[in-house]
């Protein structure tokens, strides 16, 4: 995932399983809400991803909405 607004080279990068992609969680915070409401989704369940960049100083974003749909996918690959 590249967001050019956030940052280069990217948000997330995906491992040798394939099963999904693993969000740079040290430089990002991310949050899956409900797209109409705002609120939060449960985990596993597919809503609209949000970002807050954690180490960005020149032009931080706090819960930058991406309009892209996905899920968090518990556990480890």
């Amino acid at each position: 995932m590249v967001f050019s607004e956030i940052t280069g080279p990217g948000v997330a990068n995906e491992c040798l399983e394939q099963c999904g992609l693993h969000f740079f969680d040290d430089i990002f915070y991310p949050e899956i809400i409900n797209p109409v409401t705002g609120k939060l989704v449960k985990e596993g369940e597919t809503g609209e991803l949000v970002i807050t960049t954690l180490t960005k100083k020149g032009i931080p974003l706090i819960r930058y909405r991406t309009r892209d749909l996905t899920r968090i996918i518990p556990g480890p690959c």
